[in-house]
């Protein structure tokens, strides 16, 4: 964890539901930050603070700016998503399988 989290961030994702995701779920946070604001990979993930993680949402930032951001767990997976320019997520609506 200490080669893309900060000291704060591993505190901040002790909210999170399962601790043995942990840090795939701070990953994927990261990664859905980055790609919400068009940079993708080309940045380093350490540019996306975590600041706190758990059932009550995530709150990031990027170079200062806040981002708003989810993250849960799917079955066998941990999906995130991220939304740039606000602090707050749209209303989701998530579909499974065919419409």
């Amino acid at each position: 964890s200490r080669y893309f989290l900060s000291g704060d961030e591993e505190t901040a994702v002790d909210g999170w539901e399962d601790p043995s995701t942990s840090l795939l779920a701070a990953w994927t946070v990261k990664e859905a930050v980055l790609k919400a604001t068009g940079r993708g990979l080309s940045v380093p993930p350490s540019r996306v603070v975590i600041r706190s993680m758990g059932a009550q949402g995530v709150t990031a930032t990027v170079d200062g700016r806040d981002v708003g951001a989810a993250c849960w767990r799917e079955e066998d997976s941990v999906v995130a998503v991220a939304c740039a320019g606000t602090r707050d997520l749209p209303e989701l609506s998530i579909s499974r399988g065919a419409m």
